[in-house]
């Protein structure tokens, strides 16, 4: 005697299963969400912060050569929070690749790192410490213009040269990049170490988004 299988969908309407000649389930894509599905994710960008608030001090420079200085993105609410790219602009007049802005290389650099209470910190990168090594953390993306300035682009903040990189998480951790669980502990964190004061402009911005907990 065979016996068969059906699956429901919403409305309770019964459908036949398909197994194919690999013994696997036969399926087909969707888009998501579906027709007439109440949103479960939303967008989320906001600045790397002292105190972790999307209002609070972003700007970078800071002086973390005796005392590091973390500026920071937390779990958010109301959900799990998933950051997929890193928006990375560093300004100052005459920049060039060897140099951070045009700070001398840095001694220690400006690492990036993810805390959790379940494990010790894990370094995504130990110490950004050139313009080019900010580039190459993103691997190279954008590339605005050509030849020495692929990376640079002029006059942004009055006459300063900027660096700008988008460090993809989602190449370093597929699919969806570093998760911060809701209602833990878990940061995102810039962690500055060195003298950063002299530049013209240094800020970071997260980009991704939140599953929410509760479907609304």
């Amino acid at each position: 005697m065979s016996v068969g299988s059906r699956i429901l969908d919403a409305t309770g309407t019964k459908y036949g299963a398909k197994v194919t000649k690999d013994h696997a389930l036969l399926v087909s894509q969707a888009p998501y969400p579906e027709a007439g599905g109440k949103q479960t994710i939303i967008p989320f960008r906001q600045y790397f912060t002292t105190n972790g608030l999307a209002g609070g001090p972003n700007d970078l420079r800071v002086d973390g050569s005796v005392t590091p200085v973390d500026f920071f993105i937390p779990a958010a609410n109301p959900g799990d929070l998933y950051i997929t790219i890193i928006s990375m602009a560093v300004s100052d007049s005459g920049a060039v690749p060897s140099k951070f802005g045009t700070l001398p290389a840095l001694t220690n650099g400006v690492a990036l790192l993810y805390t959790s209470e379940s494990f010790d910190d894990i370094y995504i990168h130990t110490g950004i410490k050139t313009n080019f090594g900010m580039v190459r953390f993103g691997l190279g993306n954008p590339s605005i213009g050509g030849a020495g300035d692929a990376f640079r682009v002029s006059n942004v903040i009055g006459n300063a040269d900027t660096y700008m990189t988008n460090i993809d998480l989602a190449r370093f951790i597929p699919p969806y990049g570093v998760q911060i669980s809701f209602e833990t502990s878990q940061q995102l964190i810039l962690r500055i170490r060195d003298d950063l004061t002299g530049l013209d402009a240094y800020d970071a911005i997260a980009f991704g988004f939140i599953r929410l907990a509760e479907v609304v």
